[in-house]
């Protein structure tokens, strides 16, 4: 757990670092073969769908009882070349001074007088920073549209989920540069509606979607998975 002076002070300093069902109801256990495919487009996931995104489809076959129980056995990505590596730190400079307009005189505490402010006028800001701070991994996603980018996308996102036994939470922040839908829309209908039709992070998905419009460098996403 974070300290008091932490919540209070180290939360920003520890920002720097951050770059290195409502749907279908299971009726049995394990599906094979053609009735997995059933499932699936009684679920609402069409078989062209999964077809388009083999990461999902994946997860799908490995999951059962609201997790992923067997090793989706996902490659791994790319590594981040120099480029994808400063459009992160834009957007993370973008997160750290979001997070500084929920407590404008946070940085400029020291140790002398954290311990004198009332917690109260930085829950915002405390809370906001944790989930910052339980982001693991950050990604750049390249494509225009929701096919383009659900490799990556999708990987990312199995290799949150699959450690489902994690204690405390764990999140991913992506960033999509070149993507000219809605941000928001495009992780409600591709991201959180099929997990919930899978039954997958139930109640344990948090999202926060950031919005050129709003400010942000590029559409991106953070997801945080709580633990348990």
């Amino acid at each position: 757990l974070l300290t008091k002076k932490m919540d209070k002070m180290k939360i920003v300093l520890l920002l720097v670092t951050l770059v290195s069902t409502n749907g279908f109801q299971w009726t049995t256990t394990h599906f094979v073969g053609k009735a997995l495919s059933i499932v699936v487009r009684r679920a609402g996931l069409s078989d062209t769908w999964l077809e388009n995104r083999p990461v999902a489809a994946r997860l799908l076959e490995c999951s059962s009882d609201g997790s992923i129980m067997s090793d989706p056995k996902l490659s791994p990505l790319a590594e981040q070349t120099d480029d994808e590596k400063q459009q992160l730190s834009l957007l993370v400079d973008y997160l750290h001074t979001e997070l500084l307009k929920l407590s404008p005189d946070a940085d400029e505490l020291d140790d002398e007088n954290a311990e004198t402010i009332d917690d109260a006028a930085y829950a915002d800001f405390i809370a906001e920073g944790k989930k910052l701070l339980s982001i693991s991994s950050s990604h750049v996603a390249h494509g225009e549209d929701a096919d383009a980018v659900a490799h990556s996308v999708w990987t990312c996102l199995g290799s949150l989920l699959y450690d489902h036994n994690q204690e405390d939470d764990n999140g991913i922040l992506v960033a999509m540069p070149t993507y000219l839908g809605d941000v928001k829309s495009y992780v409600n209908d591709e991201l959180l509606k099929p997990l919930s039709l899978m039954g997958l992070g139930k109640d344990r998905i948090q999202v926060e979607s950031y919005r050129v419009a709003q400010g942000a460098p590029f559409p991106a996403f953070r997801i945080v998975y709580s633990g348990k």
